[in-house]
């Protein structure tokens, strides 16, 4: 049965976040004969602890088009943001938007806290609240709740069910492994977590946390706060720097840039502020602006190459003052299909 070009267009896979794809998904990828879109950003690869992997580089790139330009926030944060991406000696640095007065400096009451750890969400959650502010914690408070009843059964001399705490017979067993370096960074975190302020206490702050729409401030880890922002964000103390002679890992410096970017018009950079330690004096990297179209390297028919001409004037376009996140998406979505329409083969 033969398609029309509508129906056509409709198999082709529009857009895949490029740098933290299912290594499954990949490869079912690499055999697809639609014509593929990647989006993505390999600076962002925050998953690769579950397995995940960037396919940026793994398709043949007919053209390139670099979105180095942030609408979210305005040029301190960028400069903040491009110390990571020095760090990662990345390709690109990125600009603000000039219209957006962001600031970086001390906030007293931040929308948003992030945090490197589970149980350092839990920390500034009880911080938080003893200022008499409503709590939601995103993510990080089902982690932590789980290990403290762990605890808590092994304090009354039960087996705890707990995957990480199996092994242990009593919760003395526990903090001295623990103190002999042996424990996760999680794990470490969590037992210091109980220890300072008592097991009735944390468990207490866990029952407390409100709905996010009724919290004065969201509290959750970095690896949740993809997507997302806030106006005021706040970055939590326990992001500690590298011992002393290391460099910061790509990993971290990949949590970091992520997190700072998730700020719109206000930055604390807490446990983060030891960066500048890491980065040169000397004048950043400029800018990299949207690659050209090679045209002499790809084949377009005419209709084509109007086609991209049109998505990169509209890229522009898209950074007036004002233009607001829902605004922006529709109007994506509708350089996209007028790209696809011009494209298809119709013939």
């Amino acid at each position: 049965m033969s398609q029309t070009p509508q129906q056509a267009d409709a198999r082709w896979l529009d857009a895949l976040l490029g740098q933290d794809t299912d290594p499954v998904l990949a490869g079912v990828l690499r055999e697809q004969q639609a014509p593929l879109y990647l989006i993505g950003d390999d600076a962002q690869m925050i998953y690769g602890w579950r397995g995940c992997v960037s396919v940026m580089g793994d398709f043949p790139t007919f053209h390139q088009l670099q979105l180095t330009k942030s609408f979210r926030f305005g040029p301190a944060v960028a400069d903040e943001a491009n110390k990571w991406l020095e760090i990662l000696d990345a390709k690109i640095r990125i600009t603000g938007h000039e219209p957006v007065l962001s600031r970086v400096g001390t906030i007293a009451e931040p929308d948003a806290i992030l945090c490197r750890t589970n149980a350092g969400a839990v920390t500034e959650a009880l911080e938080q609240a003893a200022q008499g502010r409503k709590v939601h914690l995103k993510g990080a408070g089902d982690a932590v709740k789980a290990l403290v009843e762990g605890a808590q059964q092994l304090q009354q001399g039960r087996d705890a069910w707990h995957e990480e705490l199996q092994a242990f017979r009593s919760w003395d067993q526990v903090k001295q492994y623990v103190e002999d370096g042996m424990a996760s960074t999680e794990l470490e975190a969590t037992v210091r977590l109980i220890d300072t302020h008592g097991i009735e206490a944390v468990a207490d702050a866990l029952s407390r946390t409100v709905a996010e729409g009724y919290a004065d401030v969201v509290i959750t880890t970095c690896h949740k706060v993809k997507g997302l922002e806030w106006p005021k964000v706040q970055i939590a103390d326990d992001w500690h720097a590298p011992k002393r002679g290391a460099d910061p890992s790509d990993d971290m410096a990949m949590l970091a840039y992520v997190a700072v970017t998730r700020a719109k018009d206000e930055l604390d950079r807490g446990g983060l502020s030891w960066v500048d330690r890491y980065v040169s004096e000397a004048s950043p990297m400029p800018v990299t602006a949207a690659a050209p179209v090679e045209r002499e390297r790809v084949l377009m028919s005419p209709r084509q190459a109007a086609a991209v001409d049109a998505l990169r004037a509209a890229q522009e376009r898209a950074g007036q003052a004002g233009y607001g996140d829902a605004e922006r998406l529709a109007d994506m979505q509708a350089i996209v299909d007028a790209y696809l329409k011009q494209t298809a083969n119709v013939a």
